[in-house]
């Protein structure tokens, strides 16, 4: 019989998303704010500026992270300025090797004007999956439509449960078996020693 051992919950990455540790950002001129319409940072002292009019790509590869069999949950914080609407963001979430992830779920609840909210997505990696080994990332992006729509990005998390592993425990019936066996060598033993004794005397 097959038993699941549970792993737990462990966060691997709590990134501020701070400048000058390693986010690699593209587009837009404006990459980093401090404060700007009504949203704050909410870790640390800067955010990400996200914006459609001329877009923005921002990536980040995880040192010594690769891709594992088991449950991620990534969160992070969109916010929407107070003088535009929020940004469109494309493709968003986990990647390996730079590539994005199909999240199994995902909640992305849209902030009014000047509100910042938490995204959730969810990923259930199986055992034998085709990039399990890839170098684990993040990207955003927000494309350039000619519209000046924004958003910040901050806090992002990651948690991971590590697939169970499984060990081999004998069936019931067996086990029974063998110890039926058990006792009968032992009882067989026994009755040759007192045969000896019994001839010897």
């Amino acid at each position: 019989m097959l038993i699941a051992w549970p792993a737990a919950a462990a966060p691997i990455v709590t990134d501020l998303v701070e400048p000058g540790d390693n986010w690699v950002l593209s587009g837009n001129g404006l990459h980093f704010l401090n404060a700007c319409c009504g949203t704050a940072p909410t870790a640390g002292s800067n955010y990400i500026h996200i914006q459609n009019s001329g877009g923005r790509v921002a990536s980040k590869s995880f040192a010594g992270l690769s891709l594992a069999a088991g449950t991620y949950t990534v969160r992070f914080d969109i916010g929407s300025f107070t003088n535009a609407s929020i940004a469109s963001i494309d493709s968003v979430g986990l990647t390996a090797d730079g590539l994005v992830l199909t999240a199994s779920s995902q909640t992305k609840p849209m902030p009014n004007q000047g509100q910042v909210v938490t995204w959730t997505l969810t990923y259930e990696v199986p055992q034998g999956h085709v990039d399990l080994g890839d170098d684990l990332g993040f990207s955003l992006v927000a494309p350039n439509t000619g519209v000046s729509q924004n958003a910040s990005f901050d806090n992002l998390r990651i948690d991971f449960v590590a697939a169970p592993s499984t060990g081999t425990l004998p069936e019931p019936a067996s086990a029974v078996l063998a110890a039926l066996a058990l006792g009968a060598a032992a009882s067989s033993r026994r009755r040759r020693a007192a045969d000896r004794r019994d001839r010897e005397n």
